[in-house]
Parts: structure tokens; C-alpha cells; sequence
């Protein structure tokens, strides 16, 4: 026990050569956040308004429940967290000596629209909402050995937070027949919602072998994903793939929301060579 925590405390001392990821993932984390709360401006109304067209619900037992829910219950109060969302993201991607007030109110402001708008979202506002949570209490402009200690925190539940996401995600896939099958690829891109027309006629969309080895190749990137990242001589050919296929998310499946937050998590594996 004593080597395990003399380990740790090790890892604090050594020069953090993430520091410069750090600041970046931080800054795109906010920045992710002020341009999904502003590509929602013109139907703000319609998501968390009085003239909602979602199904508000009242929430189950607890303090934290009801709260998290309280736009469901106020409609007319979004205004009051919807605007201050906006300016205290874009307040949070600069880091000051307020950069913890400005990013755990971005947060928390975020959190609310979240819980009363969730049917028009999909994980990756869950995912950087939990990224912003993270990084509030990260500041790369402060240079004292408790700073150091919350960044380094910071980046290492950040990072675990990113592993998670690919392992549940490629262990579900696992666990779905239409995966295993192959055939998951081939269904989704012939929803019209998720691909473009020329792309569902394409020979490559029409060969089995084609989309049955795209839908195989997600689910082991998933599950290696975690493994191979940390391995200097195979990091960059993954991040370079993550890329790709992150991409081809956006572009052909229109989920740039879900692209765009992946993306800017590759971040905190960027370092100085």
C-alpha cells in the first residue's frame, strides 16, 4: 500500500507533459458548448419555451432530480439559463482567475438545458457536459503546486472518462445482433436521416463485404481503442483513424454535434514531441 501510494504521488512530481493538451482540450470544451447553445438560437423556443413541442415530465424522488429538472417544471424561466449559458461559455474558454466560477456556472446552466431538452440530444452533450464539469477546475495560467495537482486530476478523469466511453460503447455494440451480424452499418446508412442519397446508391453501400468489415472495424477500434492509445508507436496511426472515422460520422451520418465533441477529445493526447 505504502509503494502504490508513493507510486502516486510520483506522478505529480514528474513533469506534465500534457500541459499544453490540457489547456487546448479545455478551450475546445467550451467552445463546444457555446456553438451548440448558439446553433439551437432560432429554436430555443421551441426546445425549452412555453411553446415547447418536447413532453416535459416532472422528475423522480431527490433534491438534485428536481433541479436538474427545473426548466420542466418553469418553462418560462429558460430564459434565465439559456442567455447567461451562452456568455458564461464564452466567458469559460479564456483561462482567468474567474475561470471556476465562469466554467462550473457553464456547467451548471448546461446541465439544466440538458435535463429539459434531452429527447433533441444525443450523448455527446451528455459527454462534454461531464468534460466541462471536469475542467472547471483546470487552469494552466496559475503555476502553484495545488494547480498543478487539480490539472494533472483533471486530465487523468478526463482521459479514464474517454476510455469508458469507447469500451461501454464497443461492449454494448457487442452485446446487439445486428452488430455481430454485420448488418448495423449497412441498415443505418439507408436511413435517410443518416446518409446522403448518392452514398445509400453506391456499389460500396450495396457490398456486404464492404459494410460488414466497416461494421466489425468500429466495434474492434472501440475495444482497442483504450489499449493502443497509450502505446507511443501506435498513438498517432489511432488518433489518425479516430479522426477518419469521426469524420465520416459528420460529413455522411450529419451528426457533426457527436463528431465535433470526439474530435476535440483527441486533444488531450496532444504533446510536445
Amino acid at each position: 500500500m505504502r509503494r502504490f501510494l508513493e507510486y502516486l504521488l510520483s506522478l505529480f512530481e514528474r513533469p506534465f507533459e500534457y500541459e499544453g493538451a490540457l489547456r487546448l482540450f479545455s478551450r475546445l470544451t467550451y467552445t463546444w458548448l457555446f456553438c451548440m447553445a448558439l446553433s439551437l438560437w432560432s429554436e430555443r423556443h421551441l426546445i425549452w419555451g412555453n411553446d415547447s413541442v418536447l413532453l416535459h415530465h416532472s422528475a423522480g424522488e431527490g433534491l438534485f432530480l428536481n433541479f436538474a429538472n427545473m426548466l420542466n417544471y418553469r418553462p418560462s424561466w429558460f430564459g434565465y439559463v439559456y442567455y447567461p449559458h451562452i456568455v458564461l461559455a464564452a466567458l469559460s474558454i479564456v483561462e482567468n482567475r474567474c475561470s471556476f466560477i465562469f466554467r462550473i456556472l457553464t456547467w451548471l446552466t448546461g446541465l439544466l438545458l440538458y435535463y429539459s431538452g434531452y429527447p433533441i440530444f444525443n450523448s455527446s452533450y451528455l459527454l462534454m457536459l461531464l468534460m466541462a464539469f471536469y475542467m472547471s477546475v483546470v487552469n494552466t495560467s496559475r503555476y502553484t503546486s495545488f494547480q498543478s495537482v487539480l490539472n494533472r486530476m483533471g486530465w487523468y478523469v478526463a482521459v479514464a472518462q474517454l476510455m469508458i466511453v469507447y469500451w461501454v460503447s464497443g461492449l454494448s455494440k457487442c452485446t446487439g445482433s445486428m452488430w455481430l451480424n454485420g448488418e448495423a452499418i449497412y441498415y443505418t446508412l439507408r436511413i435517410d436521416r443518416f446518409s446522403w442519397g448518392s452514398i445509400v446508391e453506391s456499389d460500396w453501400v450495396q457490398h456486404a463485404l464492404i459494410t460488414k468489415g466497416l461494421n466489425y472495424f468500429v466495434i474492434l477500434f472501440q475495444l482497442s481503442f483504450p489499449l493502443f492509445i497509450f502505446l507511443r508507436k501506435w498513438k498517432d496511426q489511432v488518433l489518425v483513424i479516430g479522426l477518419i472515422m469521426h469524420l465520416f460520422i459528420g460529413i455522411v451520418m450529419h451528426l457533426w454535434d457527436f463528431a465535433t465533441a470526439m474530435i476535440f477529445c483527441y486533444a488531450l493526447f496532444l504533446r510536445k514531441k
